[in-house]
């Protein structure tokens, strides 16, 4: 099957497919957050 050749990838590509989904999805988690937390104290100032 030629697809699973396509799909395969260097090693350091799939370490960051594997890692960067997750990184980046907990900053913007993070970010909400964060972002939440300073209105919060922005509303009682």
């Amino acid at each position: 099957m030629p697809e699973i050749d396509h799909i395969r990838k260097p090693k350091p590509l799939r370490l960051w497919d594997t890692y960067a989904f997750p990184a980046v999805y907990f900053a913007l988690l993070g970010a909400i957050f964060l972002i939440l937390y300073l209105a919060s104290l922005w509303k009682h100032a």
